[in-house]
């Protein structure tokens, strides 16, 4: 017993160091009895609330499990079978693992990501995800943000993309050359609270469209989390992390311009006028949109018709033809007198819509073997899939093309021939299912 105590005296000050950002951690661990196992835990240096784990192993007493606490500390002991301890055999009294308890961070995309739209050149502040933190164990700050896209390019579409937390933007990055990678800096870190949802919001600027313009109409832009380029730090362990999950957002289609469709007033009475449908197409700020194709389905109830035509209109009042075409009709077809039919109309030349301005439509008919009471439902048939750029005939021949337009993206005026056709695929105000309008007599 003697000898052991003198060997345990030659231990006492055995110390282990951990360095911290603020203070250098110090444990101190000290044989009281050693006979039943008893010992003393002594440490300075330790941060307040800071969580650690220590593991340590030795064998000086007969099998037994023993646990030993402190604050902030767990010192876990493991007595193995009595083993004679001398100046040689020292070792046995040995720290074995020392680790700090570091939390996690994952992402996800929020059910408040917006879907696939179309946007325009030269548009800034444009939500293109939503994005979703969730820290477990500690808090967080994220002081950088990295960013991948799922497309080619995006340096050449995207001007630069910006971090918003609430309506206070933190960060910026931008895509240089060919890379498909970028960082958004954020000065004012994003701070994420344990256990709670942190939602931030990514706007992009686009770049412009046209004869020396980097932008090209009809890229698809997808920026998505990059565990790679993100910086996330532990508020209480002071430890970097690697985000889990991933974001899915959804693609932007970029255009020169775009065209905008909504349905326009017509009485619901009166079919007799032979009016089935009356819509217009305006084209956005950014540029002038041509029109090259059109279709409409037709049912009637009660009556038949043999004959469709497509009017076109400068005014709200339908009373203002517009140059294209003979009078502004833009296409009439001859049909087997029917109850319904697809119409497809093909204007001789591209209809022109200018910059910033709107034209109006009507769809008319003749009819026959009326009834009664009859009704017409009319609808301007959207696209689902796409988009696919190429000339006119290319588009309309290889893909569902029920709406072909062309943003202009070179000249003020495309041709058929231009490569700057695309179907209708997206277009707002012109579902995929189509636009309807109803009538009766």
């Amino acid at each position: 017993m003697k000898t052991m105590t003198r060997v345990m005296a030659a231990i006492i000050l055995m110390v282990f160091s951990l360095q911290q950002t603020m203070a250098e951690l110090r444990i101190g661990f000290q044989m009281v009895d050693v006979e039943n196992g008893v010992g003393q835990l002594n440490v300075t240096g330790a941060i307040p609330n800071k969580p650690y784990q220590v593991q340590t192993t030795f064998s000086i007493a007969e099998g037994k499990w023993a646990n030993w606490s402190y604050p902030f500390l767990t010192l876990k002991a493991d007595f193995a079978k009595a083993i004679p301890i001398s100046a040689e055999r020292t070792q046995f009294f040995r720290l074995m693992q020392v680790s700090e308890q570091i939390g996690s961070l994952s992402v996800s995309g929020d059910s408040t990501s917006p879907p696939s739209a179309l946007a325009t050149a030269g548009s800034v502040n444009v939500v293109i995800g939503v994005w979703k933190f969730r820290p477990t164990g500690e808090n967080f700050f994220i002081t950088n943000l990295g960013l991948k896209s799922r497309f080619p390019n995006p340096g050449l579409d995207i001007f630069k993309v910006t971090v918003w937390d609430g309506a206070t933007q933190v960060g910026f990055g931008v895509f240089t050359g060919n890379n498909m990678t970028a960082v958004c800096y954020c000065p004012n870190p994003i701070a994420t609270t344990q256990d709670n949802d942190k939602t931030i919001v990514i706007k992009a600027d686009f770049n412009q469209i046209g004869i020396g313009q980097p932008g090209k109409s009809g890229d698809q832009i997808a920026i998505d989390f990059d565990p790679a380029g993100t910086v996330a730090t532990g508020v209480s362990s002071g430890q970097n992390v690697i985000v889990s999950g991933e974001t899915h957002s959804a693609p932007i289609i970029l255009f020169k311009s775009i065209p905008i469709v909504r349905l326009e007033t017509v009485p619901v009475n009166g079919l007799l006028d032979g009016r089935f449908m009356r819509f217009s197409v305006s084209a956005d700020f950014n540029g002038p949109v041509n029109l090259g194709k059109l279709t409409f389905t037709v049912k009637c109830t009660g009556a038949t018709f043999s004959k469709l035509s497509l009017t076109g209109y400068t005014d709200a009042g339908f009373s203002q033809p517009i140059s294209s075409g003979v009078n502004g009709n833009l296409g009439e077809l001859t049909l087997p007198q029917t109850a319904s039919a697809t119409a497809v109309i093909f204007p001789q030349s591209p209809v022109t819509i200018p910059a910033g301005q709107k034209l109006y439509f009507e769809l008319r008919s003749n009819l026959i073997g009326i009834a009664a009471n009859f009704s017409v439902n009319t609808v301007l048939v959207g696209d689902g899939t796409g988009p696919l750029m190429g000339t006119f005939g290319e588009v309309n021949r290889l893909w569902p093309a029920n709406f072909v337009w062309s943003p202009n993206s070179v000249t003020s005026s495309s041709t058929f021939v231009d490569k700057d056709w695309v179907n209708g695929y997206l277009i707002p105000g012109l579902p995929s299912t189509g636009l309807m309008q109803s009538r009766v007599n």
